[in-house]
């Protein structure tokens, strides 16, 4: 996943950048 699907993903899910989207993708191991 790219930062650019990344952002449009936070944005359809109203959590543009946001600690829970942060999170979420932690857990998903998608960053780091």
């Amino acid at each position: 996943m790219t930062l650019e699907e990344a952002i449009s993903t936070y944005v359809k899910n109203g959590d543009l950048v946001g600690i829970g989207g942060l999170s979420f993708w932690r857990k998903k191991g998608e960053f780091g």
